[in-house]
């Protein structure tokens, strides 16, 4: 990895005397720092009055919720160092102003060998087009991608003037957790290596990029907290009717019988697959779950399918 040095401002790779620095970049994005209050009201606080887990969920909504404390900033970042993805940094004057955070990934076609850029964060739009240049040269042959918000007009136009195009659309949907018939085998698999699904599709749950996904849930980085590590994750090894998947289930925030399922194969989603998800998930005592899926895919669904208002678009380069 090269750096890139514009006027008096250094592009490089992040290093964990940087965590203070990036966490103070995230966090200046939060509007207000709540807590509940003994009558069940909210009320504002100030950050250093939260403990971890308070403020790491203050960061979900944008992505960034490891990058609300030092302490699970540290652990990310000492993670993306071991496995090789990429952290930059954009330093100016000792001062930390901008960030980059993507992940290497060797999907099937259609998505082929890409970087996908989580967070392109900096102070001023020349700090953002440094960091992307320095993106552009970590993917070397490697398509760039990244996804917004269906919605999310601005987003989608910044990703235009840097050369991205809308690739495809993801739609999410609940399904009702339910005994099904069919012969199938789920075992708990926990080996963390991202290897395991080079080459693989993710027909469920993909609204960033399988490798994204895959080093967020499968190893376990942040069971150090312990409302997280209560939550429930499973991670399985399925076999129905001779489909292999890696599926993970994990259990809403505030909904404890309501589940989001993600899901990596060699193949795309197939009948006898997702009704063995569904039933096992139903054995486990969840009743809804929740599918992030092409439209392709959900046709696979049952009537009793419904949307929700979320929708992602993914763009990449060309």
């Amino acid at each position: 990895m090269t750096g890139n040095t514009t006027t008096q401002t250094h592009i490089r790779a992040a290093t964990l005397d940087d965590v203070r620095g990036i966490v103070d970049l995230f966090c200046q994005r939060i509007e207000r720092w709540q807590t509940t209050g003994a009558d069940g009201r909210a009320e504002e606080v100030a950050p250093h009055d939260l403990n971890i887990y308070a403020r790491w969920l203050h960061g979900i909504t944008m992505q960034a919720a490891p990058w609300m404390t030092v302490e699970t900033g540290a652990l990310l970042l000492s993670y993306l160092i071991r496995r090789r993805c990429v952290a930059l940094v954009a330093e100016h004057g000792g001062q930390i102003v901008g960030y980059a955070e993507a992940y290497p990934g060797d999907e099937a076609p259609p998505y082929g060998a890409i970087l996908h850029v989580l967070h392109l964060v900096g102070d001023s739009p020349q700090i953002i087009a440094a960091l992307w240049d320095e993106l552009t040269a970590c993917a070397g042959k490697r398509r760039l991608s990244a996804t917004a918000s269906s919605y999310d007009r601005e987003t989608a136009a910044f990703y235009g003037e840097y050369g991205l195009s809308r690739f495809e659309q993801i739609e999410q949907y609940t399904l009702v957790a339910q005994s099904g018939r069919g012969f199938y085998q789920a075992t708990e698999h926990h080996r963390p290596h991202v290897d395991q699904i080079d080459g693989w599709l993710m027909p469920v749950g993909r609204a960033q990029s399988a490798a994204t996904h895959w080093h967020t849930l499968w190893p376990g980085i942040w069971d150090a907290l312990e409302p997280i590590r209560q939550r429930r994750t499973h991670r399985l090894l399925f076999h129905a009717s001779g489909q292999q998947a890696m599926v993970c289930i994990r259990q809403q925030l505030y909904t404890e019988r309501d589940a989001e399922v993600f899901c990596w194969s060699p193949r795309p989603l197939s009948s006898p697959l997702l009704v063995a998800i569904r039933d096992w998930s139903y054995r486990e005592g969840y009743r809804t779950l929740i599918f992030t899926v092409t439209a392709q895919t959900a046709k696979l669904f049952t009537a009793d399918a419904e949307t929700t208002p979320y929708k992602f678009d993914i763009y990449r380069t060309e």
